[in-house]
């Protein structure tokens, strides 16, 4: 599948995903908001492919909306708008990989700037991690835009109380590296050289565990987020049950058994 604003890389079970518009610091152009999804879905609907890393070209892995697009776009009379149809409309439009029902694992590997809509790679991928020069703000309120399902998602990673203040700072306030690791949104800050040999490391080290497993437990743990934990409980052990029926399922103890490493069908 040919692409305009992205590329589309894969290695062995390994799919790269990279934003690539670095003259706008791959800003969500209305071609990439299109294409995205589309990326998601082929990724999703290739039984080949059983991870992905997400990154961006240049100095950021994205700033969110392109505010160019929008200001030409309004110029010449449009109404320019995020959200997808009526206000009474419930699906907004999405790019990040939670947002297109990505059930397989996915590393972000955020490369620099990180801000407003470009936030839902950090928030809404499994394994984080980021260069030592990347920043995470949020600017919607300082052009006048509600910050809506970005931040909503934020204060889901981090404590509350630090997602609404990168909500309502605006361009006026950034999130380092280093504090973005002690808040716990991303898991590892390495020096920008080394981010996408280690997105790839830990790549490779998850295709050595189940594919199937990876998948149910992602999906039992994420799904179970805001639940009680009694139903989050049976919401995990739906999802082991799906596995359990699976021919990896056997195969792991058998290779546990013969002292040699699992040969996955991811079936």
């Amino acid at each position: 599948m040919a692409y305009e604003t992205i590329t589309y890389e894969k290695k062995g079970h390994i799919v790269i995903i990279t934003l690539n518009r670095p003259q706008r610091l791959n800003a969500l152009n209305s071609v990439m908001r299109q294409e995205l999804p589309r990326a998601w879905q082929e990724f999703e609907s290739d039984d080949d492919a059983w991870v992905a890393v997400v990154t961006g070209a240049g100095r950021a892995i994205c700033t969110g909306a392109d505010v160019k697009e929008a200001a030409e776009r309004e110029a010449a009379g449009e109404v320019y708008r995020l959200s997808a149809g009526p206000i009474e409309e419930k699906t907004p439009y999405r790019w990040g990989p939670r947002g297109n029902n990505v059930t397989k694992p996915v590393i972000a590997a955020i490369n620099g700037i990180c801000a407003g809509g470009g936030v839902d790679f950090a928030t809404e991928s499994d394994i984080v991690i980021c260069s030592d020069n990347a920043e995470f703000f949020d600017p919607h309120v300082s052009i006048g835009w509600v910050s809506a399902h970005e931040m909503i998602q934020m204060a889901r990673r981090i404590p509350f109380g630090l997602a609404l203040r990168m909500a309502l700072m605006g361009n006026q306030d950034r999130m380092s590296a280093r504090r973005a690791y002690e808040v716990g949104l991303v898991s590892q800050v390495v020096p920008l050289s080394e981010l996408m040999p280690t997105a790839m490391e830990i790549a490779e080290k998850l295709l050595k565990n189940g594919p199937l497993a990876l998948r149910g437990t992602k999906l039992g743990m994420w799904k179970s987020l805001d639940k009680p934990l009694d139903e989050a409980e049976l919401i995990g052990n739906f999802f082991l049950k799906q596995v359990e029926r699976s021919e990896d399922h056997a195969e792991g103890p058998r290779a546990f058994a013969e002292k040699r490493a699992p040969q996955w069908k991811a079936r």
